[in-house]
């Protein structure tokens, strides 16, 4: 037992190891008053947490009254990857053009045609884009489905002013109606158009 109602400084110029083989806690329990861990020598240092724990939350950031925040430096990458480093997630700050930061979802590994998927079990899902911005998809087939008994089971809609426009193009569409294929092609099995 260590015991102090002052300061306690421990000073090494070689390893610190602090070794336990029960649950074990490091805790400040002031109001008010902060905890760091740092690694501070610069160079190529790293910060490491690691967990050989088995559970879905092997490893825990839980802020019960406040929130977190994850900074990185300009021109650098904040990536999370699972273990076969075939799933990422990648925020990138492209320090090179101002305001060219980036969120990017990849799977490299997912063959499926839900590699990666954006799911609301009980609300909507939203895709907003700045006025002047576009929301492209590209690079395969874009199907739009619903599976609901909605009226208006899939509606495109422009309502911020009066001179927007809905646009459908296929600038690569070559068939002009044979086998009941068209380059672009608007049909419906049971109702009108």
């Amino acid at each position: 037992d260590i015991d102090a109602s002052g300061a306690i400084t421990i000073d090494g110029t070689s390893t610190l190891s602090i070794d336990s083989a029960d649950d074990s806690n490091l805790t400040v329990t002031s109001s008010g008053k902060d905890l760091d861990i740092a690694v501070a020598g610069g160079g190529t240092q790293e910060l490491r947490l690691t967990s050989a724990g088995t559970g879905s939350s092997a490893i825990q950031l839980n802020a019960s009254a406040g929130g977190i925040t994850n900074q990185f430096a300009q021109d650098k990458t904040y990536t999370i990857k699972n273990a076969d480093n075939d799933l990422s997630i990648v925020l990138t700050d492209d320090n090179t053009t101002a305001g060219n930061e980036k969120i990017v979802m990849t799977n490299t590994n997912g063959t499926d045609e839900g590699a990666i998927a954006l799911t609301a079990t009980a609300g909507g899902v939203d895709i907003d884009a700045a006025a002047g911005k576009d929301v492209n998809i590209s690079g395969g087939q874009l199907t739009l489905s619903s599976k609901t008994d909605e009226a208006n089971a899939i509606s495109l809609t422009t309502n911020v002013g009066t001179s927007e426009t809905i646009v459908v193009t296929n600038t690569q569409g070559t068939t002009d109606g044979a086998a009941g294929v068209g380059a672009i092609s608007l049909k419906s099995t049971a109702g009108g158009i």
